[in-house]
């Protein structure tokens, strides 16, 4: 139907205004379409555009001119590029492919990018970094606004933290000056360091790989946050990822020694438990730990010292400290009044609603450390415990039957995580 239908009975000059602009919207779109089919047409390419990743991109230098004066400097002003068949570019071809497609058409199309990355938040983040540096050597200043609107969509509103971290990785990588953008990518990073920065999993479950930060961005990140914990375990991701890359170190001792001076500033003993358990299970599960394993059990020690045992019961043994453990109803001071060489360390509680007893004990025929609960029967008018459940134990790699391990608890019956057993002085 006429286009001038949907607007029923107009005075001729509204509908020839429409009409003239109709046409005008048609003619773009052809003409945009026809520059995309000339992309495909190997007749007209007089010129190759190599990436980084070494694969190349088909175009035409005049197409290339039109759309962006730099490029117009490089094939028609008498460079060496004027003479060249092919020319290689500090961008991933992917990058080149969106800004040869743009200035053919001046359509800014992303879904490259979201389609190539392999990894979700670093590769689609590094190459989105790339297209915005490209727009602005290319001085294509339309490509560089929406790549800055497209990662604070993707950042602020669809909450993807881990852009954060190799979008300002990449940014000091290619130089840049610390305008706008940068800083609104840096304060993020201060308010959720965790998310931005820290163990895959933790905050942000599912994520693919370790966000592998510039050194000197985590360094300024973590300085301005001045949070012993967050440092504490945004190190301890890092360091991890450096010590499981196949291709050795990714940076040099230069580069990493602000991050080696911040962790002389930490002290573990300021740490909650719960802090410092998470920061054992890290060290514990990581080969080249950052944090040795005496300093974690330092830090322990520190807060079993803390616990104030009564005066009353000065005269007992020793005690144990139980904390962290999922099953909260076991956390608590164990106390051991027998100087046997077999004793026992109990403490009362409730467990499913009732009162009952747990303890800790070494069991021989299992030849491990166990924590069970208890319940009193009477046989033969006497009181005993009888064992109910074994919710935690400790493996048997114990160096010795007399010492319980600070951790290396596993889960039997009870809520993960399994808890930490710290051994306590009474004096």
């Amino acid at each position: 139907s006429h286009p001038c239908q949907q607007f029923g009975r107009t005075s001729y000059n509204k509908c020839g205004e429409y009409i003239e602009y109709f046409i005008e919207d048609i003619n773009i779109m052809s003409l945009k379409r026809n520059r995309l089919a000339a992309m495909e047409d190997e007749d007209l390419t007089d010129v190759w555009l190599v990436g980084t990743d070494g694969e190349e991109v088909a175009c035409n230098k005049a197409f290339l001119a039109v759309g962006s004066p730099v490029f117009k400097q490089m094939f028609f002003k008498g460079f060496r590029e004027q003479a060249e068949r092919r020319c290689s570019l500090n961008y991933h071809s992917i990058v080149i492919g969106i800004i040869v497609k743009y200035c053919y058409s001046d359509v800014l199309d992303f879904d490259p990018i979201f389609k190539a990355a392999k990894s979700m938040d670093e590769d689609e983040a590094a190459l989105l970094i790339g297209l915005r540096d490209a727009g602005r050597y290319f001085t294509l200043d339309a490509i560089t606004l929406k790549v800055e609107l497209k990662v604070a969509e993707l950042v602020l509103k669809k909450e993807i933290w881990r852009y954060v971290c190799p979008s300002l990785t990449e940014l000091i990588n290619r130089g840049e000056d610390r305008g706008s953008f940068w800083c609104l990518l840096l304060h993020i990073a201060i308010g959720r360091p965790l998310d931005c920065f820290g163990p895959k999993s933790e905050e942000t479950p599912g994520t693919s790989s370790y966000p592998h930060a510039h050194p000197a961005v985590l360094a300024e990140v973590l300085e301005r946050r001045n949070d012993t914990y967050i440092t504490a375990r945004c190190l301890q991701a890092w360091f991890a990822h450096e010590n499981k890359s196949q291709d050795g170190d990714i940076y040099d001792d230069d580069k990493k020694q602000p991050l080696l001076e911040l962790s002389k500033t930490i002290d573990l003993r300021d740490l909650s438990t719960y802090q410092l358990y998470k920061a054992y299970t890290a060290a514990k599960e990581d080969e080249f730990s950052f944090f040795p394993m005496e300093r974690i059990l330092e830090a322990f020690a520190h807060h079993g010292s803390l616990c104030k045992t009564p005066k009353s019961e000065m005269e007992i043994v020793r005690s144990y400290y139980v904390y962290g453990a999922g099953m909260e109803c076991v956390n608590g001071i164990y106390h051991s009044r027998s100087r046997k060489k077999k004793e026992r360390f109990y403490r009362s509680g409730e467990y499913q609603g009732h009162e009952c007893t747990f303890s800790i004990r070494w069991s021989e025929s299992r030849e491990k450390w166990t924590l069970k609960v208890l319940q009193k029967v009477e046989v033969e008018g006497a009181q005993q415990f009888r064992a109910l459940y074994c919710l935690y134990e400790a493996p048997n790699d114990v160096p010795s039957e007399r010492v319980v391990p600070y951790g290396s608890w596993e889960c039997v019956n009870g809520a993960e995580p399994s808890p930490i057993v710290a051994r306590i002085d009474p004096h």
